[in-house]
């Protein structure tokens, strides 16, 4: 459910299994690691595990029931199977180590229980002096019909998840997603002196335009360097200002976000402190305190990420410099024809769909293509 969730929905806040950058769950779940042949890779290891407990059971059943050939080929079925389990878990537990450069605690629970089923097995098999010439294989047909069950309910049940979260993106979805962004109106971006990650020389650039009021821009926030983390090396992504509020966007006439140009100021600010990772830094703080942002507690992130004083703060986020870069990027949007935030904009063209996941993995795959 996890997965689905983060790969239709987005983040919309920080999962409780996430403790730092090192220790992430959401990080797995959004790689490229998190699924095999089309379905989520947990979906695969509930399927295994379903089938490990009906083996299980057989086994139980069989020493119940004093059936020692029945008992001895059980407790070697289980013990092969441990081994199908093992492979995948070493093969994953080095992708976390070693590409990832990650730990996912429930991938990390999994890995020991995996372990330990293994270890168990190997002891039952050799307590039983099980050899496979011993017997004949002879595996019950309810145990058949339980594995075809396991494998219906592993494989679907994320279907019916994802169709329960209100979104359907299958392969026709995405394709439609794909073409809309190629058939859009190819603009020039502007990619100099606004906050960025990534090489500069990267064949995919992303520019986004978002508003620190805006709450799909939060999701934004959190979703985007998580779903781009798989493409580090060939995505730029860049981050530009547009406040719907008055006081420092023309095309906001009355209302809109009281709080969005102070906040977008004070996140200049800091970029002109202190460059663009404190940038990032500070710009994620702001959307994780969206809800209870002040003026005040914009104050606090921008001298924490910024470095300076509150004199320097207020004097940079008050000079004609920062109003000009703030009014740079709106009229930049204002440009584009971006109307609503937040506006994602790839290698020039507007990507609709963007805060999905998986849209935004199928059109970076066909422009490495």
């Amino acid at each position: 459910w996890h997965h689905v969730k983060l790969n239709t929905l987005g983040l919309r806040e920080k999962s409780f299994c996430n403790v730092n950058d090192a220790i992430n769950c959401d990080l797995a779940a959004f790689s490229s690691y998190s699924k095999l042949l089309g379905f989520p890779t947990a979906a695969w290891g509930t399927v295994f595990h379903l089938i490990a407990i009906f083996v299980a059971l057989w086994a139980l059943f069989s020493a119940q029931d004093k059936k020692e050939d029945s008992l001895k080929t059980a407790g070697f079925n289980l013990f092969v199977f441990s081994i199908v389990g093992l492979v995948p878990t070493l093969y994953l537990a080095g992708v976390s180590a070693f590409v990832l450069k990650n730990l996912c605690l429930f991938c990390l629970i999994s890995y020991i229980v995996n372990i330990c089923f293994f270890a168990l097995s190997a002891l039952l098999k050799k307590s039983l002096d099980t050899k496979l010439t011993n017997f004949s294989i002879n595996i019950p047909g309810w145990l058949w019909g339980a594995s075809v069950f396991a494998f219906a309910f592993g494989l679907f049940v994320p279907s019916i998840m994802k169709s329960s979260a209100g979104v359907k993106l299958g392969e026709k979805e995405l394709n439609l997603y794909l073409r809309a962004h190629k058939s859009n109106r190819k603009f020039e971006t502007n990619t100099e002196n606004s906050p960025g990650t990534g090489p500069k020389n990267a064949p995919i650039t992303i520019v986004e335009f978002s508003d620190y009021q805006c709450p799909y821009c939060a999701v934004s926030s959190k979703t985007l360097p998580l779903a781009l983390h798989d493409f580090k090396d060939s995505v730029r992504f860049i981050h530009k200002n547009y406040p719907l509020d008055p006081s420092c966007n023309p095309q906001i006439k009355s209302g809109g976000h009281s709080l969005a140009c102070y906040a977008s100021k004070s996140a200049w600010c800091v970029f002109k402190f202190a460059g663009d990772s404190a940038y990032f830094k500070a710009k994620n703080a702001l959307f994780n305190e969206q809800s209870s942002l002040s003026r005040s507690l914009i104050d606090s992130i921008g001298l924490e990420f910024g470095k300076k004083s509150l004199e320097e703060l207020s004097a940079c986020r008050n000079s004609v410099d920062t109003q000009a870069a703030i009014l740079r990027d709106v009229n930049e949007a204002t440009a584009l024809g971006v109307r609503g935030t937040p506006a994602i904009y790839l290698n020039g063209r507007e990507l609709k769909g963007a805060l999905y996941p998986e849209v935004l993995r199928k059109v970076i795959e066909d422009y490495l293509k």
